[in-house]
């Protein structure tokens, strides 16, 4: 007998127990200025056997992406990824012998990094000429900190009125101002900077001025009694109470003798 042909399509997946995940967790990468940001991958199967290469599947067209082998041991590569500052989701898939292995998602992202300064303003200071120190980090090539040279900075005391204080360039990134607090009160002390590829910086100190140079505990307020009443004296409440509790039992006993 004859039969009508059919064709038969058998879709097979193949996962081997390859799981590809990152040591930190959901990463965040800084875009450093004159690197490329490097996530860390580890891909292993349950009997702890590494895949020979990781391919990326699918990324967001505004992200480049692309996975090397890392310069650690078996099982870890690095995902180079560049674009605008935000969070992706990537398709990346574990390659063993030649051999797709199961697709899997993973999330960056990629953030600008930012800037710290580092200062000895103090909290309190003795009244006239001060000097302070003013250093401008961030983080530089290998992802370390480190001292930073910014495109703008500036530095203005508010007192009375506002002014804009002139800094003295020590080193890359270190500055050094002098000021003179000639009264005694609070100042507020703001320090703003900028750098290409990096976020903004502002920071704002405030400083007591004061004689000693100690931060002045707020004097507390006196109680107030409360006044007694116009032409009263203070034995009199006290008076007027006493006979208000014996008229009182005075009742009480003649109803307990009816």
């Amino acid at each position: 007998p004859s039969y009508p042909a059919k064709t038969i399509t058998v879709k097979s997946k193949v996962t081997d127990s390859f799981t590809i995940s990152t040591p930190e967790g959901a990463p965040q990468v800084f875009k450093i200025p004159g690197e490329k940001p490097t996530v860390r991958l580890k891909s292993t199967n349950s009997k702890g056997e590494a895949p020979d290469s990781i391919r990326v599947v699918s990324a967001p067209e505004n992200l480049s992406a692309f996975v090397n082998p890392s310069s650690l041991s078996a099982g870890f590569f690095d995902l180079e990824i560049d674009g605008e500052p935000g969070i992706y989701k990537l398709v990346v898939q574990p390659v063993k012998g030649g051999v797709p292995l199961d697709e899997q998602e993973i999330t960056v992202q990629l953030a600008r990094p930012g800037l710290e300064v580092k200062t000895n303003i103090p909290l309190s200071a003795k009244k006239g000429k001060r000097s302070f120190d003013i250093t401008i980090e961030g983080l530089k090539t290998g992802n370390k900190k480190g001292q930073l040279a910014p495109d703008t900075i500036l530095v203005t005391v508010a007192h009375s009125p506002e002014e804009e204080v002139i800094l003295k360039l020590l080193d890359n990134g270190k500055f050094t101002f002098d000021f003179d607090f000639d009264e005694i009160g609070t100042y507020t002390i703001e320090i703003f900077a900028e750098k290409e590829g990096y976020d903004e910086l502002l920071q704002v100190y405030t400083i007591q001025i004061s004689e000693s140079g100690k931060v002045e505990p707020p004097k507390p307020e006196k109680e107030i009694d409360e006044e007694p009443e116009k032409g009263a004296k203070p034995t009199d409440n006290k008076l007027i109470i006493i006979i208000g509790a014996g008229i009182i039992g005075y009742l009480l006993w003649r109803l307990s003798k009816k």
